[in-house]
């Protein structure tokens, strides 16, 4: 059955999903309170990068409230203007497909040198960034260090005794 005539017929107290358009259809069309679910995971695992439902995932994570955020749900979905939503999509195309839209290089740049932060970074892949030579990545110099062996060792182990200490903690309460 099409969530059209779900939505119109049953008239649900709430639509929950992770990235359907019909999200965004059910909250605008048909007045229903929605929420996301999974859209972070998502975004963490959606590869290539350049995979196309990158676009509608980000733009349900950034304009709909998660499903535990109940008071956000009672409010519905945020204004795209209040998320800057026209630069984040622009930001996102570039980063997915920089020989196409070259021209979108300084919206991306602006966009991210303003905006990353912990509640943004979830659409952009640290090594994209870098690859990109965008703001958000590993500085240019850097490079080099990340690909020595030495290094890489280095933080192998010192990640091996996080885990550790960390099953350590666990295990002592």
């Amino acid at each position: 059955m099409l969530a059209e005539v779900v939505y119109q017929r049953l008239r649900p107290e709430l639509v929950v999903g992770c990235f359907s358009t019909a999200l965004l259809t059910a909250s605008r069309l048909y007045g229903l309170p929605v929420a996301r679910v999974g859209t972070e995971l998502l975004l963490e695992r959606l590869t290539p990068y350049q995979n196309s439902n990158r676009v509608p995932v980000s733009l349900v994570h950034a304009l709909l409230p998660a499903l535990d955020d109940v008071r956000s749900i009672a409010e519905g979905p945020r204004d795209a203007a209040a998320v800057s939503l026209d630069r984040l999509v622009r930001t996102i195309g570039f980063a997915m497909q920089p020989k196409i839209y070259p021209g979108l290089r300084p919206t991306a740049e602006a966009y991210l040198a303003q905006h990353l932060d912990d509640r943004t970074r979830v659409y952009f892949k640290k090594r994209r960034l870098t690859s990109l030579g965008l703001p958000g990545g590993v500085p240019a110099r850097f490079v080099p260090l990340a690909k020595h062996p030495a290094a890489r060792r280095v933080v192998r182990q010192a990640r091996a005794l996080r885990r550790t200490v960390l099953r350590q903690r666990a295990f002592a309460k």
